[in-house]
């Protein structure tokens, strides 16, 4: 019995696509932020981030133009209400609950406190789809990866939130993946 199965030359990945299309989506963001925001270059590698963010999420890759409208529906949020560095999730909504926050919360945490559960979360969750019968080592390894890669994107940009996060972490699940893949050859 024969099976028909695409080659896997044909099927792109995200990171063929982040690869081919990185730099003109920056670019992109930057051209739209340019009129609205104080610093367009900072904003747009924020926006671009976020823009991965959301196509990591996606059932199958998107395309170049589902990536725009992606950027499009990013920046009208923007424009309408700022974006918040905070994750979604986290995100106060009522003043009772803002009125609760002592003073002295103010002090602002690492990245590492902030997400360290959330980050080991995902990078679990993600790897049991590649490789479930990895180990604690291989958790950590990805872990510390993810926080290298975070520190890196901070000293670089000068600020770093859960949407470069959580994208570092879908960058080292896809470096471990490519790697088993080599390792099977």
């Amino acid at each position: 019995m024969s099976t028909i199965m695409a080659s896997t030359a044909a099927v792109p990945d995200l990171g063929q696509l982040y690869h081919q299309y990185s730099v003109q989506l920056l670019a992109a963001a930057a051209e739209r932020l340019a009129g609205t925001s104080p610093s367009p270059a900072d904003d747009a590698d924020d926006l671009a981030q976020d823009v991965w963010a959301w196509a990591t999420h996606m059932p199958t890759v998107p395309s170049w133009t589902t990536l725009l409208e992606i950027l499009d529906w990013l920046c009208a949020e923007r424009t309408e209400a700022p974006l918040q560095e905070e994750p979604a999730g986290l995100l106060m909504t009522s003043v009772a609950s803002t009125a609760a926050i002592p003073e002295t919360a103010a002090i602002p945490a690492t990245l590492e406190d902030q997400y360290e559960s959330r980050v080991l979360s995902l990078v679990v969750h993600d790897l049991a789809m590649i490789a479930p019968a990895a180990g604690e080592t291989t958790v950590m390894k990805l872990v510390a990866d993810v926080w290298r890669q975070a520190e890196e994107h901070l000293a670089k940009a000068g600020r770093t939130g859960w949407a470069h996060i959580s994208w570092f972490v879908q960058n080292a699940i896809a470096t471990r993946a490519a790697g088993l893949q080599m390792a099977g050859c």
